[in-house]
């Protein structure tokens, strides 16, 4: 099993990273320039990895190091827990590797501490909730979209194939298609197409075998907001 213990305290004021006539700069991350991001998660007492995924859809990797980069990377608290579950992340940027964990929600700042302010642990759970979406997709939750990554949601699993722009000359009609593509158990695939323009894109009903599902984009079926960032589907 893995242990990791700290103790509840705040540095005193003579340590480095907190002292102000000698303040140590850490930051998440020496290259803006990462295209690539594998996840890895790891549970307590079992031997390998329980998921493990790959993005490279630059602009997603950009947001969550954009979401990184706002949370304080000296943390001011330390504390004791027992650890049950591990995410990894680790960055792959022009000048070099980056590794970010994550015990339990909660993100190992630079300083192997880890944060009491309120605003950083905001960020903390909104990326936890993002990660946690592309592991474990579920009906009706809103799922980060992440271009050519499959997700399986069980009955089937679906894959977001990007955004393709469209104007149709002579009209002036010009709006996006977001393109998806649904892989059913046996085998059979079909193309989703979510189009706005004009009108915000509408619900998009599609079946496999005899269930009929609906791929939300814009709203939920109570009407609350999507963020352009992700998707839902409802069974």
């Amino acid at each position: 099993m893995k242990y990791f213990l700290y103790t509840f305290a705040f540095f005193c004021q003579s340590i480095s990273v907190f002292a102000k006539d000698a303040p140590v700069k850490l930051a998440w991350f020496r290259s803006n320039e990462c295209l690539r991001l594998e996840i890895q998660r790891e549970k307590t007492g079992t031997k390998h990895p329980t998921h493990q995924l790959e993005i490279k859809d630059a602009e997603v990797i950009k947001r969550m190091m954009s979401r990184i980069s706002e949370i304080n990377p000296n943390g001011d608290m330390m504390k004791s827990m027992l650890i049950d579950e591990t995410i990894t992340l680790k960055f792959e940027c022009k000048k070099e590797k980056s590794v970010i964990e994550i015990y339990d929600g909660r993100i190992k700042t630079r300083s192997t501490g880890f944060n009491s302010a309120q605003k950083d642990r905001d960020n903390e759970k909104i990326i936890y909730q993002d990660i946690n979406s592309v592991l474990f997709p579920v009906f009706a939750e809103e799922v980060l979209k992440i271009k050519d990554l499959t997700l399986d949601f069980g009955e089937f699993k679906i894959t977001f194939n990007g955004v393709e722009n469209f104007d149709h000359a002579p009209v002036t009609v010009s709006g996006q298609e977001e393109l998806f593509t649904v892989v059913a158990k046996d085998g059979t695939k079909q193309k989703l197409t979510v189009s706005s323009g004009q009108l915000p894109p509408q619900p998009l009903n599609f079946k496999v075998g005899q269930q009929i599902y609906t791929l939300n984009t814009f709203q939920t079926k109570s009407k609350k907001n999507i963020h352009p960032f992700y998707f839902q589907i409802l069974k």
